[in-house]
């Protein structure tokens, strides 16, 4: 049977990602992928099957998702690409035991705010707790773990007193 194109380039990511996994784990190291925040996007658009590699061993060691946006980002009406609606997406996708589940978090967003349509996609950047409230709620979604990006964000930017009760705010999280 022919394949589509877009299923074609999908096979060929797939075999890349297979075999990067394999090269990876031939030296010990854990393979993983950072498939854009919207699942559908990432199968469409970028040909990135990650449900497959969710679900499937042989692919990624972890999965970790940009999901850059605030918890309830607004765009045009709607929250479908707010942090809370991708990341329960994510986390409802089965997955292998081997196969972490993690999510980006855009740290670069303190004080910036993600460019949504409502006041809020501003303030609650401005907070000093927006990373730390994320975190927790990636937990209570049974998230394996969570990144930054840019982590340098948490020491350079532009309002430094945010940044600081950032870092003290998830911080805070790790010790209770």
């Amino acid at each position: 049977t022919a394949l589509s194109l877009d299923d074609w380039r999908r096979q060929n990511v797939n075999a890349l990602m297979a075999l990067c996994y394999r090269t990876a784990h031939q030296y010990g190291v854990r393979f993983g992928a950072a498939p854009i925040g919207d699942p559908d996007r990432s199968y469409a658009d970028q040909y990135s099957d990650a449900a497959l590699w969710l679900v499937q061993g042989g692919y990624v060691d972890y999965l970790m998702p940009q999901l850059y946006w605030g918890q309830n980002y607004t765009k045009n009406g709607s929250t479908a690409q707010s942090l809370c609606q991708l990341a329960a997406r994510w986390a409802a996708l089965p997955r292998a035991e081997d196969v972490t589940l993690a999510v980006g978090l855009g740290a670069y967003r303190i004080g910036e705010g993600d460019g949504g349509a409502n006041e809020d996609s501003q303030s609650q950047w401005c907070t000093g707790s927006a990373l730390a409230r994320q975190v927790e709620s990636l937990h209570s979604l049974g998230a394996g773990g969570w990144a930054l990006y840019r982590y340098d964000s948490l020491f350079r930017s532009a309002r430094p007193e945010l940044a600081d009760a950032e870092r003290a705010a998830l911080a805070a999280l790790t010790t209770a």
